[in-house]
């Protein structure tokens, strides 16, 4: 699946959970000009986007903020993440760990530097990592 951001913007108006994305033979790619903010969740799951088996990339600049969960805006599960551009995570929240990313059991996780910025203000901390089990 394609989200062509094109300066859209994606509110959940403090009220909507984000995209709940998975299955192992399909991928996430989403292109410049992406927002989602405003998401609200209080699952376990991410506030913006439950990435589950899956693999995901972001290009372009894509922006995550204000977003309100129990862990991370983005919640990835045995995925495979990828963010190339200019991809911003600030003012974030979460309940427990991981302010703008939860990652669990992740195989892989690449940033292109410096165009990641994961801003300070996010809450809970800006990272949560929990290795897979072997």
């Amino acid at each position: 699946m394609t989200i062509n951001g094109a300066g859209k913007v994606l509110n959940g108006l403090n009220t909507y959970t984000g995209f709940i994305f998975g299955a192992p033979t399909q991928s996430l790619t989403v292109t410049d000009g992406l927002t989602m903010q405003n998401f609200y969740t209080n699952s376990s799951s991410g506030s913006a986007l439950f990435i589950s088996n899956s693999t995901a990339s972001f290009a372009g600049n894509v922006n995550f903020l204000n977003n309100t969960g129990s862990n991370g805006t983005i919640y990835a599960n045995s995925s495979k993440l990828s963010f190339n551009g200019n991809t911003v995570f600030s003012t974030n929240t979460a309940g427990n760990e991981g302010g703008a990313l939860y990652l669990i059991k992740l195989s892989l996780i690449s940033a292109e530097l410096p165009h990641f910025k994961i801003i300070l203000l996010n809450l809970a901390g800006a990272l949560y990592i929990l290795p897979a089990v072997r």
